[in-house]
């Protein structure tokens, strides 16, 4: 599902992607680093909206950025919840 230019979801994604590349960004690292060896970058990203608001397409489409993104200190890892076995 592709987010339709323009909608609240795409502006959300953008929104959420820039502040993720900043915050990813080997500049980021350094300045952590520089600061603190403990400073850890964001370990996640939290989504939250009514059922049909668009969180999964936010997050397929922010994941697609940031792995295509050579610049980005990031690793992807997508998980399909519907799909785990229960129990």
């Amino acid at each position: 599902m592709a987010l339709q230019p323009g909608s609240s979801a795409a502006n959300a994604a953008a929104a959420a992607l820039a502040r993720l590349k900043a915050a990813l960004s080997p500049t980021a690292a350094t300045a952590r680093a520089t600061i603190s060896p403990l400073l850890q970058p964001p370990g996640g990203v939290l989504l939250w909206g009514a059922p049909g608001s668009g969180r999964s397409a936010v997050a397929h489409a922010l994941a697609k950025a940031l792995r295509d993104d050579a610049a980005t200190l990031a690793a992807v890892v997508t998980v399909n919840c519907g799909s785990l076995p229960a129990g």
